[in-house]
């Protein structure tokens, strides 16, 4: 799966969030639920961003929050962190939505 982290982004997961792109990877392959859409009005771009927590193979849980680039057709990772218990509760709520 071809995932891309601008280099500016590269740097913040590193730096600020302690995240590697190795780590993005395997949350992505990883995921079993589903993608939430980003709805909150300070959290939008220009493009459709979505978002969704699952687990590295270490079993550490991250956030990533993402868009998907039209001409690659791959997404395009803008933030990947560890995600606080309103987050968590927020997804799971999301997931349990999505099974009905």
């Amino acid at each position: 799966m071809r995932i891309i982290i601008y280099p500016l982004i590269f740097d913040k997961l590193k730096i600020k969030h302690g995240v590697t792109s190795l780590e993005v990877e395997q949350v992505f392959l990883n995921r079993i639920g589903p993608l939430a859409k980003e709805v909150r009005v300070n959290n939008q771009g220009m493009e459709i961003r979505f978002w969704f927590i699952s687990k590295t193979n270490k079993g550490r849980r991250l956030k990533i929050v993402f868009f998907i680039d039209p001409e690659e057709k791959a997404p395009v990772v803008i933030t990947a962190y560890e995600p606080n218990d309103d987050e968590v509760s927020l997804y799971e709520k999301i997931k349990r939505k999505k099974k009905k």
